[in-house]
Formats: structure tokens, C-alpha cells, sequence
């Protein structure tokens, strides 16, 4: 299997950091990934084109604390990779992408600051040089801003302005300032309910559906075409068959990590 096709098919349902925006494409699965996770994650993810065709899928694993251990993807009835998700007294330290053959593809490896937010975190490929570099800022645990480094070049920074109505502004831009564009998040409490991206390439959006138990069960994606926004593809959710395992996890009641989920 060629190495192009396993990182289209994962990143069909994550962002794949070494071809991605990084914290620019919202992690649905985040909050599972968290030190304090509240609610049942999904067990299945199904994404169909815009016809309506299976196009991939992806099996969710958990621990007893029901954090996310392992995304199995696969199409067509056959494996297409995993990612392994590493934690350490809860807290998670590492993102493990592998192709169908075993072999590690990309590493993403986490660490944070004194109050538990998310201070940076480091992509490395399968020979484990480091490719790619984020880092954050907050104000009273609030992300405020980030900035990207290539090649220990500086190449992207984005600010973030937060609105009462539960509006979030991501205002990108380039290395010497030049604005590229901007991602606007619509909040319902602890839902995000819709997210546009606008930039020189056009109009982005994903819909974000939850059923009466507050649980995400569809995500509808929108691109521009021809000046045009038109339906994409569509990620549809599965609750019924989620596996607990019983891998043993420290848990530290008095903490709680600060992550990017709120953009």
C-alpha cells in the first residue's frame, strides 16, 4: 500500500499533521483525548462521499476512563492503518499513525505548562526527525494564539478573539504578517455547532449535528465550487458498540488539561 494512500485515508477523519494545518482543522474526537473525559465516545465513524458512497471507516477504541487508545481506519473491508494514542497519569503524551503494514508513519508528540495547557507540540516522521513544530498562548487557560515552525522556520501564526454569543475568530496569517485567511466557530455551550474556513482557496464548512443525548452522530462538509458552497462528503456516528478496555490509567482528580478544542 503506498504511502500517499494511507495518509488520505486517516486523514479523511483527523487532522494528519505532516499534510495538514495542524490546530487549524478542529479535532473532533479531542475531548476523548482529554485527562477528564465525560462522556461515552462514539465506537464508529463512517464517511461518505456526496453521493452517498462508503468511502472509509473508523473503529474507536477506549480505556476504562473511556479515553480514545486506538482509531482503527480501514476501506473497502480492508485495514488501511491505525493511530495509537499514548498516555501518561492521564495525560496525553503521544499520536502514533501507522500504515496497514505496521509501519510508522507519523509521531506527534505533546507536552504542556505548569497550569496543564498545551504548550507545544512536535511532529516527527517515521524516521523520527522532526518535520513540523506548534506552539501556544493562553490568557487565564484561554488559547490566544500559535505559531508554526518548519525547519526551525517560522511559516504560520494565528491569533484568536473569543464573543459572548459563543462566536470564535481564528485570524490567520503568514510568517511577515499578511493575513491568509480566517476560521469562524459557532458554540452552544460545550457544542460546536458549525465551522468556516476563508481564505484565498475558498469557503470551507463543516455542520455539526448531536442527537437528544448531546452526542455528535453527524458531521456535514461543504466546498467551494465554482464560487459555489456544495456538499462534499458527510461523517455519520455509531454509540452502540463502544469497547471499554481495562488497560489500567492513573487519574489525577485534582487537574484538568486545557486543550484546543474551544477555537
Amino acid at each position: 500500500m503506498k504511502y500517499t494512500t494511507i495518509i488520505t485515508i486517516a486523514s479523511i477523519f483527523f487532522p494528519v499533521y505532516l499534510f495538514a494545518s495542524g490546530p487549524e482543522k478542529y479535532d473532533h474526537m479531542q475531548i476523548y483525548k482529554n485527562q477528564k473525559v465525560t462522556k461515552s465516545g462514539p465506537s464508529h465513524e463512517i464517511a461518505y462521499d456526496n453521493d452517498g458512497k462508503q468511502i472509509a471507516r473508523a473503529t474507536y477504541k477506549y480505556n476504562k476512563q473511556g479515553q480514545l487508545i486506538e482509531s482503527l481506519y480501514s476501506k473497502e473491508n480492508k485495514s488501511d492503518g491505525r493511530s495509537e494514542y499514548t498516555y501518561k497519569k492521564s495525560v496525553l503524551k503521544e499520536e502514533t499513525l501507522y500504515s496497514a503494514k505496521d509501519s510508522v508513519i507519523e509521531k506527534v508528540v505533546y507536552s504542556y505548562n505548569k497550569l496543564n495547557n498545551m504548550r507545544m507540540y512536535s511532529v516527527k516522521d517515521g524516521l523520527g526527525k522532526e518535520v513540523l513544530r506548534w506552539s501556544f498562548k493562553y490568557s487565564r487557560k484561554k488559547l490566544t494564539g500559535g505559531k508554526r515552525v518548519i525547519n526551525k522556520q517560522l511559516t504560520e501564526k494565528f491569533t484568536v478573539r473569543y464573543h459572548k454569543n459563543g462566536k470564535v475568530v481564528r485570524d490567520i496569517f503568514s510568517s511577515t504578517g499578511e493575513k491568509m485567511g480566517t476560521i469562524l466557530a459557532h458554540w452552544s455551550g460545550n457544542k460546536l455547532t458549525n465551522r468556516t474556513k476563508d481564505d484565498t482557496t475558498g469557503v470551507y464548512k463543516i455542520d455539526y449535528r448531536y442527537n437528544n443525548k448531546q452526542q455528535l452522530v453527524e458531521m456535514i462538509f461543504f466546498n467551494t465550487v465554482k464560487g459555489k458552497l456544495e456538499l462534499a462528503k458527510t461523517h455519520k456516528f455509531s454509540y452502540n458498540e463502544v469497547e471499554k478496555l481495562s488497560k489500567d490509567s492513573d487519574v489525577d482528580k485534582d487537574k484538568k488539561i486545557s486543550t484546543l478544542a474551544h477555537e
